[in-house]
């Protein structure tokens, strides 16, 4: 087995059964879509991960550091 492969299989194991039915989905999502509904999907996957980075700090609240409203 391709150590990629393998590597693929280790985080697929460590998902939750949810996380692993959501994988389940985009991958067979991203298989049966075109070339640009790939890239739709890659854009999507790439905003969320970089989305869960980004602390935009609290929204439609006072910054507990302030006090400013947002």
């Amino acid at each position: 087995m391709e150590a990629r492969v393998a590597a693929l299989i280790q985080i697929f194991h460590s998902l939750t059964i949810d996380e692993r039915r959501e994988a389940i989905e985009k991958l067979n999502e991203y298989i049966d879509a075109d070339y640009e509904g790939r890239q739709r999907i890659l854009r999507e996957s790439e905003m969320d991960r970089i989305a869960k980075r980004v602390d935009l700090g609290p929204v439609g609240r006072a910054c507990p550091y302030c006090g400013r409203s947002l």
